[in-house]
């Protein structure tokens, strides 16, 4: 006997599980304008990568690569123009694409990251240009990072932070460093290579603290020989650091010289105690530099300040002699190369060769 057929039923599902639905065509990742066209703004195509478009960002890093190769080559201002137009014109489309998307859902996380990236860069410029000596450079990179740096990247701007603040203090080394030059004050030049050693102290400031002190020493000499004097002896005696403030000792040894000369003549003509302080100069010449082409002219200079150092002690002597056992007779007082006697004859006592 057999059993019963039933047509199927073309409304009844298929038996086993439900197939699933098929997915909606993919659409586009949601992407921010800002995001977009602050991308394309760094000229390396990088909103176009956010929107998925590779060959538009490939397209947007040849053509600035191309510009600013011509623009560097050949510095001719419409070089430039094009430069800047292409910047415009790439934010802009940016802008544009991005808006044209069917969903326009913002994405914190985009923006963050764009904003990391710029920091970064700026960082780089800042540690360029202090690696190069150049303060105010490295400064004016700084000047661009803003709040929204700041909140996506502390750590990445934090150091140039402290660029800036080592600029404000090689500042105040240059101010101070400048008055010892101008007046000579040992205190001001002591207090300027103190500020130096001490920024000096933190890694990265070689190159901005040489700069400082280049420009110290290139002011050497002064105008005024016994300063420059002065500071060149400063200098010279300073304790070695091994570092790029000891460059001042090979300056205090090129420039003293010449200083001391200079100082000692600029005294010679004045009262016995500067004349003192002349031949001071001249002796620590001839003693530091024996060999020095200046050693001749501060020979001369010691026999120019001799005698009258040694004359100005003569009258007081003589003054008080009365006797052959008192004043200048009893102690004599060089006067010359002549040999030291006393003229007897009373009031008239008188060493020889003055007159």
């Amino acid at each position: 006997m057999g059993y019963p057929t039933y047509a199927r039923d073309p409304n009844r599902p298929p038996d086993g599980p439900p197939e699933p639905p098929e997915p909606p065509p993919s659409a586009p990742s949601p992407c921010d304008l800002v995001a977009a066209a602050l991308g394309n703004a760094s000229l390396l195509g990088i909103g176009y990568l956010l929107l998925g478009h590779w060959r538009l960002a490939a397209l947007a890093a040849l053509g600035t690569v191309v510009l600013l190769s011509l623009t560097a080559s050949t510095a001719v201002t419409r070089c430039g123009i094009l430069l800047l137009l292409w910047w415009a014109a790439g934010i802009a489309h940016g802008w544009v694409l991005a808006r044209g998307r069917a969903e326009h859902v913002v994405r914190r996380g985009q923006r963050a990251a764009l904003l990391r990236v710029d920091a970064y860069g700026i960082e780089d410029r800042v540690d360029e240009a202090r690696e190069g000596g150049d303060c105010e450079k490295a400064v004016a990179a700084q000047d661009e990072v803003w709040f929204g740096h700041r909140l996506a990247g502390v750590p990445v701007v934090e150091p140039g932070d402290a660029v800036v603040e080592a600029r404000h203090r090689l500042e105040q080394a240059a101010s101070t460093l400048a008055d010892a030059g101008r007046n000579g004050n040992i205190e001001d030049l002591e207090r300027g290579f103190g500020i130096l050693a001490r920024v000096l102290r933190e890694p990265g400031n070689e190159k901005t603290v040489e700069t400082v002190l280049g420009a110290f020493l290139d002011g050497l000499p002064t105008k005024d020989s016994c300063d420059t004097a002065d500071i060149t002896d400063w200098l010279r005696g300073r304790e070695r650091t091994r570092d790029v403030l000891d460059r001042s000792a090979d300056t205090a040894a090129r420039v003293e010289p010449a200083a001391l000369v200079g100082c000692g003549d600029s005294l010679t003509d004045e009262d016995a105690w500067q004349q003192a302080r002349a031949r001071a100069r001249y002796q620590h010449l001839l003693d530091t530099y024996p060999d020095d082409a200046h050693a001749a002219e501060a020979r001369s200079g010691t026999k120019k300040a001799t005698p009258a150092i040694e004359l100005d002690k003569v009258p007081s002597l003589v003054e008080n002699t009365s006797d052959a056992k008192s004043g200048y007779c009893d102690t004599p007082a060089k006067y010359g190369s002549q040999a030291e006697r006393c003229l007897r004859g009373g009031a008239g006592l008188r060493p020889v060769g003055r007159r």
